[in-house]
């Protein structure tokens, strides 16, 4: 049987489950910042398998944002950002 997640619930899942990816991308962007775009880390983050679940549950993807790295979504009538600090620190904020 499946379990149903709600909105908070799958927000919360996504960002604990994507904490290994983001960071990753993080370090990556701060030593690659000054030649590549911001935009191809948009695209390895769509195509990971938890943003699939959580656009799935009605997310919509906002902006890549370069400091501090990270991005905007919404879901739920609602705006929140995922960012990774320069040193290292991982959050996710409602915003709107």
């Amino acid at each position: 049987m499946k379990s149903i997640l709600t909105g908070p619930q799958r927000r919360v899942a996504f960002f604990n489950a994507s904490e290994p990816l983001l960071t990753r991308l993080a370090e990556r962007w701060l030593d690659e910042a000054g030649y590549e775009s911001i935009e191809g880390y948009k695209v390895v983050i769509l195509k990971s398998a938890h943003w699939a679940a959580l656009k799935a549950a009605g997310a919509v993807f906002g902006k890549m944002t370069k400091r501090p790295f990270g991005f905007t979504y919404s879901m739920d009538q609602k705006t929140f950002r995922v960012s990774v600090g320069a040193s290292g620190s991982y959050s996710y904020k409602e915003i709107a």
